[in-house]
């Protein structure tokens, strides 16, 4: 699918499901991007987690006792209870360190069951807080993990794809470059072989020092 059909599945899900949607796509293809639009044309809040950057006290706290009892502290990304509606965007699930991080998120990403809070160690997540995950794909162009089966078949997954069209759509609505545009749809084999088509290349010719196309 490509990056509008993408934010269609995802506003779906993430709106009418406790469902974990697992984007999966190349570098540069717009998984991110779409997530936050995703977010603001809902009115959700977007908190991003790189889980290629954290450890596991990141995620469940760091511990403290009161009295005769062990307790851990909600980590400041964690959405309170009474905060608005929040999508919590866990990005580089495959590159998170697999003998511990990734261990610890496995819950976090697992849809509730029956009828039980979607948790992360003694956290509970409110009900109008959300979850989706964002990987590279493990075809070996990555430094990436492979994800188990069991935590696989905890997600939904939706592969995307660059696609010209659905890109040149955005380009226009944002008013891009026009130079760029007719370039891009002019050429749409001139690139050489090991280049790929990746979105945010054509947004970086939009930039302040972008090409002459004329």
């Amino acid at each position: 699918m490509n990056v509008e059909q993408m934010k269609l599945v995802l506003r779906e899900m993430l709106a009418g499901t406790d469902l974990t949607p697992c984007v999966v796509g190349h570098r540069g293809v717009g998984k991110t991007a779409g997530i936050i639009q995703v977010c603001r044309e809902a009115g959700w809040r977007y908190v991003s987690l790189r889980l290629g950057q954290m450890e596991v006290g990141d995620l469940v706290g760091i511990p403290f006792r009161e009295g005769e009892v062990m307790h851990w502290s909600r980590p400041s990304w964690w959405p309170g209870d009474n905060d608005p509606p929040t999508v919590v965007h866990c990005d580089e699930l495959n590159r998170a360190q697999q003998e511990d991080t990734l261990q610890a998120i496995f819950q976090f990403v697992e849809p509730p069951v029956e009828g039980e809070p979607r948790a992360l160690h003694t956290h509970c997540l409110a009900p109008q807080h959300k979850v989706v995950v964002t990987i590279n794909p493990p075809d070996g162009s990555y430094q990436v993990a492979t994800l188990d089966r069991a935590l696989i078949d905890r997600m939904v997954m939706l592969y995307v794809e660059s696609d010209f069209n659905c890109w040149s759509r955005y380009a226009a609505e944002r008013s891009l470059d026009e130079g760029v545009r007719q370039f891009l749809a002019a050429t749409p084999v001139c690139w050489p072989v090991r280049v790929r088509p990746w979105i945010c290349r054509w947004n970086l010719l939009n930039g302040p020092g972008r090409w002459s196309v004329s």
